[in-house]
């Protein structure tokens, strides 16, 4: 195949398509490989019509009330009978019908039973629901025919006609889901009976299930079938939930409970007393005991009258019960304008409800331990899977002529030869993805620290005394010492008092801080490290502790969860991490050192890292975009940062001209007087979605090489997508109960037919079946050369997952990728923090190193650090006072209004204000 030649200074050579594969790689030792796909094939070619579909209420012309998605299915369903067509219908404003209707534009009205209409909930003013409605006004207008036929040559299957035809199998199959009532979540569905249900804590439990989804490969057409999980809510009383979700008895639920609750719970949909469904709003005022409403009663003398009563009393006359718990508060299922009270323990949550919160971390652990399969076992229910799938959806797919092997592909892969690496003095090979420190020093140590802190927040049962803490911090500085640092013994060490442990994480973190200022043994000076030994790893003094030390202070810090008695192993994971902090490295690769690396090693390249990451689903948080690039060029290990926030939910990144430029001059001023820009920039981004393919080639790639024009320069330019949310597995034939080794990649086969794409196992996978990089080209201007070197552009990338300087293992994700990730987590506690205080959220600039926040400059660099004060009008003093530095433009920074108090912001900017 030929290979896509571009210039940095013109996208016109690539459009808006990803790059075509150029070539397959060749080096690394063979291997056959099993694969969750199973081949798909069409014995004929059909035409399919699809239409757009509307469904309103009968007596609601203007469409102001929205119709319930369950209810849209089962009028599809009368549709369906009634016109005698096979028509596959995709729950919301799709349907497909094979072959064709008599009619291009028909209007028809739908009357369902009352047992098959939509079911009583309550909802806003913009969201009314009718318990009541059973006639529904369907609209079906005729747009386009969709040919299933060009899924028959597999040189078309990169067109977008294909995909229009993949959906039509898509929605074929979430169809049959929906019918058996599974649990629908994009292209995956989940069910009690399709798996244990296992309880993951805190009221909510996980259901079984399956992703599957038609996908174009280079054998032709598939059907990738992956077991997955989901969390729903268990089916309980509500108290109940709360009792568990709190941790605490049902008599214990305070009235400071419910603002979490009502977040938890808003929306969804219980059972009551008189056997109606509605969906929560909200909780009363007041206990059930004293909850007040206006009862509309009739009069001896026929008149109707509003009398005043409690829940309680209402229960009682009404229904003969006697509440069990008078003293909790009610659920409101009503709406903003009426609301309606109903006991808790009256309200029970119907099963398959998706639980649509953050787990929490004991959640998480509880959960991944629960998924964890054997290589055998994922094999097992894989094909349980697909003999499921085909037997309920055999005769749909073959009146579409589909026919679906039940065996799992076989493919061709490769192992790719592990680099060597560098620390201490010797050359160490890489065996199983891992690699030993244990006997050997670090690569390059930092800079001797001489003055720091220990700080320890403690725990109430079982707390550490003054001398568990002195002895892990003289532990962890022996550690120090045997790896290469130069670490003095700490100037102070400070232990809380146990009694403080029930204290708000910010309050706790507040007195530490001021007890470290009062006992400091050089004051006016700074520690050159703070050391933070934390009771759990879920503990609430870490997010303000780091953002306080991270933002404000500027202090480099580490913190742990240790044991009392931590072994040399977790000391040498906590050494690691000090030292990448401090502005040392640990690991180097041999060929890097001794600028041997194909490519890279013989033109001044940069190597980027991008990403964005936002807040919960419910969540306004503005979502924060991370930017990393190498600057320590002919070695890549050495990384700066920049870090901004952007619009809530946008994935695209809002500021890559002012982010990549800092990066630019940082890249060229590091090298001195002499230094100059890149010649070649490899970069790459994570979380972007195929769909998300074009803007990122019409968006992101274009600013990219406007940034880099308007300095004057046009490198060369590699833009790579790495995506781990697939479903693509690979399990080693022969061998049932291991893993594939690392560095093994798969470039044939169920790679994309036409797009340069591989996958990419590159870490140690100890129990279940590892997951995978699927890495897609969508740019590349560097010659195709890159197969001529010796090496393959697959086994660079292998390279590069050896260099996260924390680990001691090759990794999943690229180190640049996953440092991005790293910094945008960092960026987040620093939201999160200004949003709790009150503050709205101020748009902030950050020039770091990722050696520390500025503790690893170049020579010349000065790290500057200014402090702005919020005022209250938003064009503020402070705002004015940083254009006039120079740190921001006036547009990209403002300074909102505080309503509790002036706040300041301290920033701090490395190397040259411009």
């Amino acid at each position: 195949m030929a290979s896509a030649k571009a210039s940095a200074s013109s996208s016109s050579s690539t459009g808006a398509q990803p790059m075509r594969r150029p070539g397959y790689g060749q080096q690394g030792t063979p291997v056959r490989l099993t694969c969750n796909h199973f081949a798909v094939t069409l014995s004929r070619g059909m035409d399919v019509a699809q239409y757009n579909v509307k469904i309103s209420y009968a007596d609601d012309p203007n469409d102001k009330v929205l119709v319930e998605k369950g209810a849209n299915r089962r009028v599809m369903d009368k549709v369906r009978a009634e016109l005698g067509k096979k028509l596959i219908f995709d729950g919301e404003n799709t349907a497909y019908v094979l072959g064709d209707l008599s009619f291009g534009d028909k209007e028809m009205e739908v009357t369902l039973d009352k047992a098959m209409g939509a079911s009583s909930s309550s909802g806003g003013p913009a969201k009314k629901r009718r318990a009541d409605a059973s006639s529904y006004m369907v609209r079906i207008k005729f747009s386009t025919k969709v040919d299933l036929g060009i899924l028959m040559r597999k040189e078309d299957l990169h067109l977008s006609r294909a995909q229009d035809a993949l959906r039509v199998l898509d929605v074929l199959v979430r169809e049959q889901a929906a019918r058996r009532e599974y649990v629908l979540l994009r292209e995956s569905y989940f069910h009690q009976s399709l798996g244990p249900v296992k309880d993951v804590g805190e009221g909510v439990e996980s259901w079984s299930g399956y992703h599957a989804s038609f996908r174009p490969c280079s054998l032709g057409l598939s059907l990738n079938l992956d077991p997955s999980t989901t969390i729903v809510i268990k089916p309980q009383l509500v108290h109940e939930f709360l009792a568990e979700y709190f941790d605490t008895s049902p008599g214990g639920i305070r009235a400071d409970h419910l603002t979490r609750a009502k977040r938890v719970l808003k929306g969804i949909v219980v059972q009551v007393y008189t056997k109606t469904r509605h969906k929560i709003f909200g909780f009363s005022d007041e206990p059930a005991s004293s909850q007040r409403f206006e009862l509309k009663e009739k009069g001896a003398d026929g008149t109707f009258r509003l009398n005043s009563t409690t829940v309680l009393q209402y229960y009682q006359a009404r229904y003969n019960e006697t509440l069990q718990f008078p003293n909790l508060h009610c659920v409101n299922v009503g709406k903003a304008t009426r609301a309606v009270y109903v006991p808790m323990e009256f309200c029970s949550i119907l099963p398959g409800q998706r639980y649509k919160r953050k787990l929490s971390g004991n959640q998480i652990r509880r959960h991944l331990d629960q998924a964890r399969l054997l290589p055998s076992d994922r094999a097992n229910v894989i094909n349980s899977g697909i003999t499921q799938l085909l037997s309920n959806s055999s005769v749909e797919l073959q009146s579409l002529n589909v026919k679906v092997d039940s065996k799992m592909m076989s493919v061709q892969g490769r192992v790719l030869p592990a680099p060597l690496l560098k620390f201490g003095h010797r050359d160490v090979p890489v065996q199983a993805g891992r690699w030993n420190y244990n006997r050997d020093t670090v690569a390059r140590a930092a800079l001797p620290v001489k003055e720091w802190i220990v700080v320890c927040f403690n725990r109430r049962k079982n707390p550490f005394s003054h001398q568990d803490v002195s002895r892990i911090a003289n532990q962890l500085k022996e550690c120090c010492v045997q790896k290469g640092m130069a670490v003095e013994n700490p100037g102070l060490v400070l232990v809380e008092d146990p009694s403080f442990s029930e204290h708000p994480g910010w309050e706790r973190v507040d007195m530490m801080v001021a007890k470290m200022r009062k006992n400091n043994p050089n004051p006016g000076r700074r520690p050159g490290f703070v050391l933070c030994l934390l009771p759990s790893k879920e503990s609430d003094a870490y997010a303000p502790f780091k953002r306080l030390f991270l933002t404000k202070e500027g202090i480099p810090n580490q913190c742990i969860a240790p044991q009392r008695n931590p072994n040399n192993q977790y000391l040498t994971n906590v050494v690691l991490k000090m030292n990448a902090k401090l502005g040392g490295y640990n690991t180097v690769l041999t060929s890097e050192f001794k600028k041997e690396l194909p490519k890279l090693s013989y033109a001044q390249t940069m190597i980027l890292g991008m990403d964005v990451s936002h807040g919960s689903p419910f969540s306004h948080t503005p979502s924060v975009a991370a930017m990393v690039g190498s600057f320590d060029w002919p070695r890549i290990t050495r990384y700066s940062a920049r870090v901004m926030a952007q619009s809530a939910k946008q994935e695209a990144f809002a500021n890559i001209p002012s982010m990549l430029e800092s990066l630019l001059k940082n890249f060229k001023n590091f090298q001195g007087e002499k230094g100059c820009y890149p010649q070649q920039l490899i970069v790459f981004r994570d979380g972007v979605s195929e769909s998300q393919f074009e803007s990122v080639l019409t968006g992101e790639l274009q600013d990219i090489i406007k940034t880099c024009e308007g300095l004057g320069i046009r490198p060369k330019i590699t833009l790579v997508v790495a995506q781990k949310r697939h479903h693509t597995r690979f399990l080693p034939v022969g061998q049932q109960k291991k893993n594939v080794e690392p560095g093994t990649v798969v470039d044939r086969d169920v790679a994309h037919p036409t797009n340069f794409d591989f996958f990419l196992c590159s870490h140690f996978g100890m129990l279940f079946v590892p997951g995978n990089k699927q890495a897609d080209t969508l740019h590349r201007a560097l010659r195709r050369d890159w197969f001529h070197a010796g090496r393959d552009p697959n086994d660079h990338q292998q390279s590069v997952l050896h260099l996260r300087q924390e680990h001691d293992s090759s990794i999943s994700g690229c180190a640049d990728q996953l440092r991005a990730s790293g910094r945008e987590e960092n960026e987040e506690l620093y939201v999160a923090g200004r949003l709790r205080d009150g503050v709205t959220f101020i748009r902030r600039y950050q020039r770091v190193s990722t050696a520390g926040p500025g503790f690893a400059r170049a020579p010349g660099q000065r790290r500057q650090h200014y402090v702005l004060r919020l005022g209250e009008r938003k064009e503020s003093k402070s705002s004015r006072a940083a254009a006039k530095l120079g740190i921001f433009h006036s547009k990209r920074f403002s300074a909102w209004r505080s309503p509790q108090q002036h706040r300041v912001l301290h920033i701090y900017i490395e190397g040259k204000v411009r």
